[in-house]
């Protein structure tokens, strides 16, 4: 139990980058720090000293005046050396640091007491009186601890300053502990783009209540109807903290006086690589619909995908990019991107870069109507699993432009599904759209015949490849869907326009 609960403490005070670097500039400001620290017990010692001389007092000998300080000092660098007390910022000290100064501090003061007491024994004089030990002990301490207080609550004040102008004001949904694990990402760094107000609850006990010395403001009946008076601009809200139904009624309550709502991941969902901040999104259409979350089986998903090289053609568009940050999760050997569009095509390799660095993938500038182009890909990788997401799909566009369709949503994809078969793919699956049942417009018909190749060529003989074909229709927030063009003109003050006034749209999500 004991071992264990060293071996703990010991993680949590060594964990990190926390080597003293003499080579590199950037570890310069920690040797700023250790000789800081040496002139603060350097003050300490002659604090004790003026104070022990002025006592008047008879002690045993002891060494002189420099011996005993450069014993003190020896012995205290030492321990701050040991606990690594100079690793961390000081503008961001926490209570570890805290925690290693104190026992870098007693630590000393433990080694000195036995060397003092031992040296006594063996010759009948101390190398310093206890006294003045503790007295240095006290000084030293507390103005190591002073000076990190000090200098973080500088640094706070002056990046409030800084920053205020453009901080939204924000207040959080409830005072669990995830809540209060938010309010504390928040309030430790101000760089940070919103300004903590206070907390959110009808809990009539927290009436009056401060937690990290915000406010937590009462509401009865309507959540944001007190948030005027403090001139709040956002609520914060985790997870599943709110029913749909209640969400909804935020959402309404909120937006009618002009307050943004933010969704924000609970504590053992945060993405440790990434800055809480980046993590706090603005609400989604999606996310007040009332549909329950399927659960897929990851466990058989993984067979297919762990370790398997998966070619994705049309991976920069909205369907393709999703399946690109899905698969990605499976760990595949290779994951390569197909696309047509060289700014998607950038954009989506600088996101796996960043959220996925250890990913083994590569982007490929490709159109699928070019056979000699795939099949030099084909030759170059040992593809396992084919996910064909690449098509043209705006309706009005391909309308005036049918040959388009042709090229790359019938002839690319017979090109793909020849080479998935001479090259003996595992599983080719292609994605398709609910405008190829009974086609009325060029774009479905080109992805009905792409549909009706892909099942024929399924059954010829001595056909290994498994080809399977999956319809989407009207992705919510994709691009081309209505959504984001309803949010332009929203935007831009309306108006909102409809095909025509009885219009139904049903959305994936």
């Amino acid at each position: 139990m004991l071992k264990n609960i060293l071996n703990k403490l010991k993680s949590v005070i060594f964990k990190g980058d926390n080597h003293l670097g003499v080579t590199n500039i950037r570890y310069l400001p920690r040797w700023i720090v250790i000789c800081i620290d040496i002139f603060i017990l350097t003050l300490s010692i002659l604090a004790a000293n003026l104070i022990m001389r002025n006592l008047n007092i008879s002690f045993y000998p002891t060494f002189n005046f420099y011996e005993r300080s450069g014993i003190i000092l020896g012995v205290n660098i030492f321990f701050f050396l040991f606990f690594k007390t100079y690793a961390g910022l000081i503008r961001h000290s926490t209570f570890t640091d805290i925690v290693k100064l104190f026992l870098a501090s007693f630590s000393t003061f433990g080694v000195l007491v036995v060397f003092n007491y031992s040296y006594l024994y063996f010759t009948g004089s101390k190398i310093y009186i206890l006294p003045g030990l503790i007295i240095y002990i006290f000084f030293s301490f507390s103005l190591l601890l002073l000076f990190r207080v000090v200098v973080k609550q500088v640094y706070l004040l002056f990046k409030d300053h800084k920053g205020n102008h453009i901080k939204k004001r924000v207040v959080i949904l409830g005072t669990d502990d995830n809540a209060i694990s938010v309010a504390e990402a928040l309030t430790t760094d101000s760089i940070r783009p919103f300004e903590l107000v206070g907390f959110l609850s009808n809990n009539k006990k927290y009436k009056n209540i401060r937690i990290l010395g915000k406010p937590v403001i009462q509401y009865q009946h309507s959540i944001c109807e007190n948030l005027r008076d403090y001139n709040v601009q956002g609520v914060l809200i985790m997870g599943d903290t709110l029913s749909k139904n209640e969400k909804n009624d935020l959402v309404d309550d909120c937006l009618s006086k002009e307050i943004l709502i933010y969704n924000v991941p609970m504590v053992e969902e945060w993405n440790k690589n990434t800055d809480l901040t980046n993590q706090i999104k603005i609400i989604q259409i999606e996310d007040l619909l009332n549909r329950e979350v399927i659960a897929l089986d990851n466990h058989l998903i993984a067979k297919d995908l762990h370790n398997k090289v998966i070619l994705i053609t049309g991976g920069a568009g909205s369907i393709g990019s999703e399946l690109v940050r899905q698969i990605a999760k499976f760990e595949p050997k290779l994951l390569v991107i197909l696309d047509q569009a060289e700014t998607a095509l950038h954009e989506i390799e600088n996101e796996m870069q960043e959220y996925f660095p250890e990913l083994n993938f590569i982007t490929e500038l490709a159109n699928i109507s070019n056979m000699y182009r795939l099949a030099l890909l084909f030759e170059r990788h040992e593809f396992n699993v084919i996910y064909h997401a690449a098509a043209y799909k705006h309706v009005p566009i391909i309308e005036r432009n049918p040959h388009e369709a042709i090229y790359v949503n019938i002839l690319g994809t017979m090109n793909l599904a020849k080479l998935a078969i001479a090259n003996n793919i595992t599983k080719f699956v292609m994605i398709s759209t609910d405008k190829a049942v009974n086609p009325t417009n060029v774009m479905g018909a080109s992805k009905r015949a792409a549909e009706m190749y892909v099942q024929s060529i399924q059954k010829e003989r001595g056909v290994q490849t498994r080809f399977i074909t999956t319809r989407f229709g009207n992705v919510l927030g994709s691009n081309g869907s209505v959504i984001p063009h309803f949010k332009r003109q929203i935007a831009k003050g309306g108006p909102v326009t409809v095909t025509h006034p009885d219009i139904i749209r049903y959305f994936m999500t």
